[in-house]
C-alpha cells in the first residue's frame, strides 16, 4: 500500500505507511503491546523481504526500539496520559517532536547503523547506506510524511474499532457536528469543491495537478479553521494518500531527486501548521465555552444568572414555570452587616433552596437582591406555599451571624415566545406589592402589574421632561461648624413635575434604573451655577457649596473634564465649591473614579466622601483614598446618644480622619444632645435638622 518513486533507477518509498500504524498501536495500546508488535513486524518481514534472519530481526529492532525511546520521552514529558487523545491540544507540539520527528531520525540512523555491521543486498542497501546526503533525506522524508500525516488517521480508526464507547464519541462530537445543521450547507459546499479538485489533480494533466494542488491547501487552510478540525485531519490523510498513490503524471514530474525532496517537505510542513492551527482552534473553542459559562454566571456569588435562565429556558422542551423569590430584610443586611455578607447570605439561600428543592429545580440569582427559580408545574402552587413555610423555619448564617428574611413569591407558567426580562420585571412587581408570604400568580393579577409598570413610564417620562425642561429647583441645606463661627451649605435637588415637587427618594430611584444620573448631575450643576452667577454678592463670596456626584457619573471617565469646563464655561472659581462622592463610587468602577477624583483636586475643588460606615471595607478605602473631608453616615449618629458602641465607631472615624489631616462632618444632628456629645468626640462640622432643614437656594445665608 505504500507508495513508491523511482529516483536515478532506485525505488523509494514515498510514504513508508507502516511508520503511522506502529505509532497508532503504540498509542492506543501502550507500552504492553511492543512484544506483540516486534512479533509481527519480525514474521512480516520474514515473509515479505526475503531477508535472513540477522538483518530482519536487525530492521525489526531498527524499527521498533526507536518508537519504544521516541514513546518513554513522551510519557516523560507529558505524564500518564501521554497517548490520551493524540490529537488534543494539550502537548500536541511534544507529540509532533517525539513521534513525528524524533521517531523517524532514530529509526533513520538505527537503519544505518546496522548496516554498518551487517552485510545487506543490494536490493536494500540503499535503506541502510549513508553514503549519500540525498539518499539519507530521501529516507528520512519518506519515514517522517507517515508519521506526521497519516499517524491520526490509524490512531482514530484503531480506537474506534476497539472501543465502542470511543466510537460513540467520536461519532457525537466530531462527525455529528461536522454535518450539523448549521454546517450543512457550508461543509456540501466545501466537499464538492474538495472533490473537483481532488479530480483535477489526479489528472494525467500536468497542469492540472500543478494548479490543483494549491488550491486543495487553500482549502484545507479553510477547513482546518471553519469546521471540524479532527474530521479535516482524517479527510486530509485521506487526500494525501490519494494524491501521492494515485497522481502518477505529476508524480513522473518529480522524479529527480530534488524536486522529490521539496515536494514531501511541502506535504510535511503543511500538515505540521494545520497540526498547530487545529490545535489552536480547539483551545479558542474551549476557551469560547469558558467565557460563555462566566458570562452566565454571577460574578459575586458565582450563582447561575439572568442570561443562564435565559439560555435554559430557550433549550427546555417543557414549559417551566419561573418563580421569583423577593428578600425583603436583605437591604437592611447591606447597609448595617455590608455588601459581603449579603452575597453571602445569597449563596447560603442558594443550598438551602437547592435541599428544599432537590435537583429538578433551577436556581438563579436576580438583579441586585432577589433570586428566580425554574420548577415544573406539577402542584405549583401548593409547592411555593410549602416552600415559604420551610424557609421560614430555616435560619440562614453567615460568619455566625444569623438573619432573619422575610420572603414573598411570585409564578408564572412560561410559554413559547415569552419575554424573559419582562416576565421577571412583572414577577418583581408583584412578589414587591403582595408583600412577605405571599404567592402569587402573575397570570392572575395581569392587570395590577401593567398598571404599575405603566404608573412607572409614565413617572420616567414626568422626570426626564422636569430634567431637560427647566423643573429642577436647587435646596440647600446648612452645614456649620462646631463653634457656630462659619458654615457652608450642601446643593440638593428637588423636581417639579406636573405641579408637584418631587423629593430625592421619588425619582432617584427611576433616574439610576434608566441610567440618567450623569444628566442629572450635570443639569443641577448648570441650574446652580446659573443662579449663582446671578445673585452672588461679594459679601457671600467666601461662602462655599457642597455639591454631590451619583456613582454612575463618577465613573465616566470623561467628568472630571466635563466638571472642570462647566466651572470655566461659567467663569467661576473652584475654591469655594466641594465635591461629594460615596464609598460606593470606590467599589464600582474604581480606577475611573480615583483618577476623576484626583483630576478635581488638581483643579482646585475639595473632595468630600460621603455616607462613610455604610457597608463595604470603609477604612481600607479611606486610607488609599486622598480627600479633604469625611462625612460620617447618619446611621452611626442617630442613636448616638443611648449607644455607646455607635460613639466609639464615631470616635476611631474621626481618629483616623485626624491621622489624614482631614476634617470631619456628622450627618443626621436632629437634638442639641446630639450636637453636644459629637462636639466632644472632636467633629469638625454638623448637618441635620437641628442645624437647618434643606430650603430653596437663596444667596443670602451668609
Amino acid at each position: 500500500m505504500s507508495p513508491i518513486i523511482t529516483i536515478g533507477g532506485i525505488p523509494f518509498y514515498i510514504a513508508y505507511l507502516p511508520i503511522s500504524l506502529f505509532i497508532a498501536i503504540a498509542c492506543v495500546f501502550g507500552f504492553r503491546i511492543f512484544p506483540a508488535l516486534l512479533l509481527g513486524i519480525l514474521i512480516s518481514y520474514i515473509n515479505e523481504l526475503h531477508l535472513n534472519t540477522i538483518q530482519t530481526v536487525g530492521l525489526s529492532l531498527s524499527v521498533t526500539v526507536p518508537l519504544l525511546v521516541s514513546l518513554f520521552i513522551l510519557k516523560k514529558r507529558l505524564g500518564n496520559r501521554y497517548r490520551a487523545n493524540i490529537t488534543n491540544r494539550k502537548g500536541v507540539l511534544d507529540r509532533l517532536l517525539c513521534l513525528g520527528l524524533l521517531y523517524p531520525i532514530l529509526m533513520q540512523f538505527s537503519l544505518y547503523f546496522w548496516g554498518m555491521f551487517t552485510k545487506i543486498n543490494d536490493d536494500f542497501q540503499y535503506y541502510f547506506s549513508i553514503k549519500e546526503i540525498t539518499l539519507l533525506l530521501l529516507n528520512l522524508q519518506s519515514l517522517t510524511l507517515p508519521a506526521v500525516v497519516f499517524t491520526a488517521f490509524f490512531y482514530h480508526i484503531l480506537r474506534t474499532v476497539v472501543s465502542f464507547n470511543y466510537a460513540r464519541k467520536f461519532y457525537i462530537n466530531h462527525i455529528s457536528t461536522f454535518f450539523q445543521n448549521q454546517n450543512r450547507r457550508q461543509v456540501t459546499i466545501w466537499l464538492i469543491s474538495l472533490a473537483i479538485l481532488i479530480a483535477a489533480s489526479t489528472s494525467q494533466s500536468v497542469a492540472m495537478s500543478g494548479y490543483g494542488i494549491p488550491a486543495i491547501f487553500l482549502i484545507f487552510v479553510y477547513g482546518f479553521i471553519s469546521l471540524d478540525p479532527t474530521v479535516i485531519t482524517c479527510l486530509w490523510s485521506i487526500v494525501v494518500y490519494l494524491f501521492i498513490q494515485h497522481n502518477s503524471g505529476f508524480i513522473k514530474q518529480l522524479e529527480q531527486d530534488q524536486l522529490f525532496i521539496c515536494f514531501s517537505a511541502l506535504f510535511i510542513v503543511f500538515t505540521i501548521a494545520n497540526i498547530w492551527l487545529s490545535s489552536m482552534k480547539i483551545r479558542l473553542n474551549k476557551a469560547i465555552i469558558r467565557l460563555s459559562a462566566m458570562a452566565r454566571r454571577d460574578p459575586l456569588t458565582h450563582l447561575p444568572n439572568l442570561q443562564a435562565l435565559a439560555y435554559d429556558i430557550k433549550h427546555t422542551h417543557a414549559e417551566p414555570c419561573l418563580c421569583y423569590i423577593r428578600l425583603f430584610a436583605i437591604d437592611k443586611i447591606e447597609k448595617h452587616l455590608g455588601f459581603t455578607f449579603k452575597s453571602t447570605i445569597k449563596i447560603a439561600l442558594y443550598s438551602q433552596l437547592k435541599r428544599l428543592l432537590g435537583p429538578e429545580a433551577k436556581i438563579y440569582a436576580a438583579p441586585n437582591r432577589d433570586v428566580l427559580i425554574l420548577l415544573p408545574e406539577e402542584n405549583i402552587r401548593a409547592r411555593l406555599q410549602r416552600l415559604i413555610t420551610d424557609l421560614n423555619l430555616v435560619k440562614l448564617t453567615s460568619q455566625d451571624e444569623k438573619v432573619d428574611i422575610h420572603y414573598g413569591i411570585s409564578w408564572k407558567k412560561m410559554s413559547p415566545g415569552d419575554d424573559v426580562y419582562q416576565t421577571i420585571c412583572g414577577l418583581e412587581y408583584l412578589a414587591t406589592i403582595k408583600r412577605r408570604n405571599h404567592v402569587s400568580a402573575l397570570h392572575e393579577h395581569d392587570k395590577l402589574v401593567e398598571k404599575y409598570t405603566m404608573l412607572d413610564i409614565i413617572k420616567l417620562n414626568g422626570i426626564k421632561q422636569a430634567i431637560l425642561g427647566g423643573g429642577i429647583i436647587i435646596y440647600a441645606q446648612k452645614i456649620d461648624s462646631i463653634d457656630g463661627s462659619h458654615c457652608y451649605y450642601e446643593v440638593l435637588c428637588r423636581l417639579s413635575c406636573e405641579g408637584k415637587v418631587m423629593a430625592p427618594h421619588e425619582f432617584l430611584p427611576l433616574i439610576a434604573e434608566f441610567d440618567l444620573c450623569s444628566l442629572l448631575d450635570f443639569r443641577i450643576l448648570d441650574c446652580f451655577l446659573e443662579q449663582y452667577c446671578q445673585h452672588v454678592l461679594s459679601h457671600t463670596d467666601s461662602v462655599r457649596y457642597s455639591i454631590n456626584i451619583m456613582p454612575e457619573t463618577l465613573g465616566d471617565e470623561k467628568t472630571a473634564d466635563k466638571i472642570i469646563a462647566t466651572f470655566q464655561k461659567f467663569g467661576v472659581s473652584s475654591r469655594n465649591f466641594i465635591f461629594e462622592v460615596t464609598e460606593e463610587q470606590l467599589f464600582f468602577n474604581k480606577h475611573v473614579a480615583l483618577a476623576n477624583i484626583k483630576r478635581l483636586r488638581n483643579a482646585g475643588f475639595t473632595i468630600a466622601i460621603d455616607d462613610f460606615g455604610k457597608g463595604y471595607a470603609n477604612y481600607e478605602r479611606l486610607k488609599m483614598l486622598d480627600a479633604d473631608v469625611i462625612k460620617i453616615d447618619g446611621m452611626f449618629v442617630k442613636d448616638i446618644t443611648h449607644n455607646h458602641l455607635d460613639a466609639v465607631i464615631v470616635k476611631s472615624i474621626i481618629d483616623i480622619a485626624r491621622a489624614k489631616n482631614m476634617k470631619v462632618v456628622a450627618e443626621f444632628v436632629e437634638t442639641k444632645k446630639h450636637a453636644l456629645l459629637l462636639k466632644n468626640l472632636g467633629v469638625d462640622y454638623l448637618q441635620g435638622y437641628y442645624i437647618g432643614k434643606p430650603e430653596p437656594l437663596k444667596f443670602s445665608f451668609g
